[in-house]
């Protein structure tokens, strides 16, 4: 073999596996797709992780489903960033951040997945232990009503019973603070519909 054929073959060579590199190298394109993807394989490794690092992994999604307008992306990393939020006891942001996602669902008729019914129960949640109670009813209300058009009815009843459940704990509060007939009523009412929603 001469000499400069043999060059050329390492030279093509080499040219041909520096472009395999650099193509693996070049990042994916950000769409929703990716960013749905990357909130699920979190929701999996949660637990192999410090409330802290996902914060700032769940932030940085939330911007980039924002930079291109991306509704799932940040709806999705939203509802799990409040439930992060929630765990540290950040009952503030988890107010600011469910506000700001229920601006963007307001207009929304129902909840297939469930998402619009975990904001406003998180937030409801959130809002009376900052001692808000009239203002997490209100969220509570709503998040009943999404719950009732999730589509897995397990998870329907399952959430119509936590929201039952909370309406309850509302109304006992109500009875330690006023002899009012309707509060007790109430008190009984919700823990009924809480029982049943969780048997069917």
């Amino acid at each position: 073999m001469r000499p400069s054929i043999f060059i050329f073959i390492i030279l093509f060579s080499l040219n041909t596996t520096l472009a395999q590199e650099q193509k693996s190298s070049v990042p994916q394109p950000l769409t929703e797709e990716v960013i749905v993807n990357q909130v699920n394989d979190l929701v999996g490794k949660q637990y192999s992780m410090d409330a802290k690092q996902l914060e700032v992994v769940l932030l940085n999604l939330k911007a980039k489903s924002e930079k291109i307008g991306s509704e799932k992306g940040i709806l999705g990393s939203g509802r799990f960033l409040m439930s992060v939020f929630d765990k540290q006891g950040k009952d503030k942001e988890v107010v600011e951040l469910g506000n700001q996602l229920i601006k963007i669902v307001q207009n929304k008729k129902e909840d297939p997945k469930g998402i619009i019914t975990d904001i406003y129960q998180q937030t409801a949640q959130a809002l009376m232990y900052l001692g808000l109670d009239d203002a997490g009813k209100k969220d509570l209300e709503m998040s009943i009503t999404f719950a009732k058009t999730i589509e897995n009815p397990d998870k329907k009843y399952f959430r119509l019973s936590q929201n039952y459940i909370a309406l309850h704990t509302y109304y006992n509060h109500k009875t330690d603070v006023s002899s009012d007939k309707k509060y007790r009523d109430s008190t009984i009412y919700y823990i009924n519909r809480s029982l049943e929603s969780a048997k069917k």
